[in-house]
């Protein structure tokens, strides 16, 4: 019976703090929401990708965007909010990345979207992996955000 008590005491325990631990995480660093492609078809070799994040805990200064080996990028990105407002920042190409800085630090509690438009893709790929990297206010190292998945076609 003290097996049982313990076991149940630890399970319990768990159950309340691991959520609390991961909703605090999540609150205070910026998160990927998604990805898209439009058309959303491998037949169409170019094609407009959108990543979409929401900043979280502090603000953000800059992004990173890794591209995939065979991905090339025409110089039309654009950032909008929610409301699709334009956001003034700077984009610059680097090989197979993307460094976007941002004139004003965006404000936690917004919600990002980076919009490539003229993406080429010379293979007819089923999943492309986009890694992200912040840079956040206060913060002097580079934050690893994850990696957006875009899947470009219909099954």
């Amino acid at each position: 019976m003290k097996q049982f008590t313990a076991i149940t005491a630890s399970v319990l325990t768990f159950a309340f703090f691991i959520p609390a631990a991961s909703a605090t995480f999540e609150e205070n660093v910026p998160h990927i929401i998604g990805g898209v492609s439009n058309p959303n078809n491998t037949s169409f070799q170019v094609a407009n990708y959108s990543i979409k994040l929401h900043v979280t805990g502090r603000s953000l200064l800059q992004l990173s965007i890794g591209l995939p080996t065979k991905v090339r990028l025409s110089n039309e990105i654009k950032i909008i909010d929610k409301f699709g407002k334009k956001l003034n920042s700077t984009v610059s190409l680097n090989g197979q990345s993307v460094l976007i800085t941002f004139a004003q630090p965006v404000a936690p509690g917004t919600t990002l979207t980076i919009d490539m438009q003229q993406v080429e893709t010379p293979d007819n790929e089923m999943v492309w992996h986009f890694p992200v990297i912040a840079r956040l206010e206060g913060i002097s190292g580079d934050i690893p955000m994850g990696a957006v998945r875009v899947q470009p076609h219909i099954r």
